[in-house]
């Protein structure tokens, strides 16, 4: 079992109740990679979300969930034509499959609120030449290009980093 620490949340003290219908609050690893695809932007991501940044001042200032690539940035007219890192055009089931996934786990951080309006339409490859930004970035994959062309891969590997994470924290 892990130690406790000031900042730490752990599972462990929580397992052991029992709710009608003998359910409890054990989670299974299939149960928790389920939720990258199962849940959207909202008060369940947000929860998650706070597990995996468990550092923050929640009570000293207002977070958002803030889409790493941006909501804006999956309109039509900002992804008509896109090449994909296959060389490939963007298709119209491609698209809509992101557009689904861009409010999806693996695309959202939580950011103060000023912040996440400072950031507003910024694509990400632009936001983390910022060094304070990348420098602060969590679950970031390495070796992947930040371009929205290559969507796909970013979200693949930030979903194994979370997953990870939540794994350690709610196993």
């Amino acid at each position: 079992m892990k130690a406790a620490t000031a900042n730490s949340f752990s599972m462990a003290n929580l397992n052991g109740i029992r709710f009608t219908g003998d359910r409890s609050l054990r989670y299974t690893e299939d149960e928790i990679d389920s939720m990258f695809d199962t849940y959207e932007i909202g008060s369940y991501t947000f929860m998650l979300l706070s597990l995996l940044y468990p550092n923050l001042k929640y009570s000293q200032k207002g977070f958002h969930q803030d889409h790493m690539h941006p909501h804006t940035g999956f309109e039509e007219s900002k992804i008509k034509g896109l090449v994909l890192p296959d060389g490939t055009v963007i298709d119209d089931a491609t698209k809509e499959d992101w557009r689904r996934r861009r409010n999806t786990l693996a695309n959202l951080q939580l950011l103060e609120g000023r912040e996440n309006e400072v950031k507003n339409a910024t694509p990400l490859v632009n936001w983390l030449k910022v060094l304070e930004n990348s420098e602060n970035a969590k679950y970031l994959p390495v070796d992947v290009s930040y371009e929205l062309s290559n969507f796909e891969e970013f979200i693949e590997k930030r979903q194994q980093l979370m997953s990870k994470a939540l794994k350690d924290i709610l196993l």
